[in-house]
């Protein structure tokens, strides 16, 4: 007797199984001030310089790369703006 095949696993679970949290970082990036004030917070803090139109572009699409996320959850958690990552979620 031939063997079943084995199925794959792929998780996906049918199509509403996952929902990817939002996030509200568009606030955080406006309490830690105007583009050109958080560009230099991030080279007080030994990061390279960052050019203004880019800070200026992660406002306007309320994003922050992944890379930068640590830094600015740190910046606004001793600016007091946030308590922990949890203040930022978007609640639906």
């Amino acid at each position: 007797m031939a063997r079943k095949a084995k199925r794959l696993a792929r998780g996906g679970g049918g199509k509403h199984s996952y929902v990817k949290p939002s996030w509200r970082f568009g606030d955080l990036v406006t309490g830690l001030g105007h583009d050109t004030q958080i560009v230099e917070k991030l080279v007080k803090r030994g990061y390279p310089l960052v050019p203004v139109n880019s800070v200026t572009g992660w406002r306007l699409r309320n994003s922050i790369p992944s890379f930068w996320v640590p830094v600015f959850l740190q910046m606004g958690i001793e600016e007091k703006l946030i308590k922990d990552i949890e203040d930022l979620r978007v609640q639906t």
